[in-house]
């Protein structure tokens, strides 16, 4: 059991699986997109939804349990996601250090696209295992909450990881060097584990993490999109966002319907994800149609304007 809490322990294994998703797909993005159709559709997919989750948060925390209002201040500086650069209390019951390092990858990669980078790609690797190593050799970053503590440090290269997979797979780059840069990212990861998360060392995830996603991604052509697999990956976004903090309403809200033949836990999952699901449908997807049309809007003046 010990081996198995090392793994599940705060959802750090999926967390590096989540991340691991995320570089490969957004390598994917990248290599599509301009620079400007990147910037705003990311905008558009990450921060319509996550607005409404930290808006609601203070709502409800006042509200109901009569939490005072944090100040304005506060409230900004965690809409903008920049609440580590300015040792911002974290909101969302902390869920948001993972979603800051995502928007730092998101513009890492389009530092990568906009200097052209993404087309010599065979440079990559190289690129990355720079800024690993400029990562290792920093001091813990965030450093403002004993708990987050160089968690950019540890975390932010299996994106790189991520990206690493999808351009030895597409044959962007050699694969032995991808591979090598890989291994070092890993060594850093234990290097780095022993200096700002040492309770972190006797811990499996990133490994059984890592080897997850490594068998899926070899299997990928052979797992059916069904119906049900595309809801839960719609949901994931809002999921993440919602289910921590909004877990004790929840609780409050199922207690109060008092339905006895259902276990508590039972009620407060099948509520979350009518919540989540609802969230998605009114909020997140239309974002996500938004930016897609404003994008178009700007290709097409932008390529008007160079007609003229």
């Amino acid at each position: 059991m010990s081996a198995l809490s090392g793994i599940t322990y705060a959802g750090a294994a999926g967390v590096v699986l989540f991340f691991f998703t995320s570089g490969y797909i957004i390598t994917h993005v990248v290599v599509r997109e301009n620079v400007v159709d990147f910037a705003l559709r990311r905008c558009f997919r990450i921060y319509p939804l996550f607005w409404f989750a930290v808006l609601m948060e203070v709502i409800l925390d006042k509200s109901v349990l009569g939490i005072n209002y944090p100040d304005a201040i506060v409230i900004i500086q965690r809409l903008l996601l920049i609440g580590d650069f300015t040792d911002t209390p974290y909101g969302l019951a902390g869920v948001e250090w993972t979603l800051r390092i995502e928007l730092m990858f998101y513009l890492f990669m389009g530092v990568i696209k906009a200097t052209g980078l993404i087309d010599r790609s065979f440079l990559l690797p190289v690129v990355y295992a720079f800024a690993v190593a400029v990562l290792s050799l920093s001091g813990p970053l965030p450093n403002h909450a004993e708990w987050s503590s160089g968690y950019f440090n540890l975390y932010f290269p299996f994106l790189l990881c991520g990206s690493l997979i999808y351009i030895s797979q597409e044959k962007m780059a050699n694969r032995a060097v991808c591979y090598s840069v890989l291994l070092l990212i890993f060594l850093a990861f234990l290097m780095n584990t022993l200096n700002f998360k040492p309770w972190l060392k006797e811990s499996h995830h990133a490994i059984i993490a890592s080897g997850i996603f490594i068998i899926s991604c070899a299997y990928r052509h052979k797992i059916r999109a069904t119906a049900s697999i595309l809801l839960l990956s719609e949901l994931t976004y809002s999921v993440y966002l919602l289910h921590s903090w909004t877990w004790k309403y929840l609780e409050m809200i199922c207690e109060w319907v008092g339905i006895k033949f259902i276990p508590l836990r039972v009620q407060i999952v099948i509520l979350l994800f009518l919540i989540c699901y609802i969230s998605y449908k009114l909020i997140e997807l239309p974002a996500i149609r938004v930016g897609r049309k404003v994008s178009r809007m700007v290709k097409t003046r932008r390529e008007s304007s160079i007609a003229v």
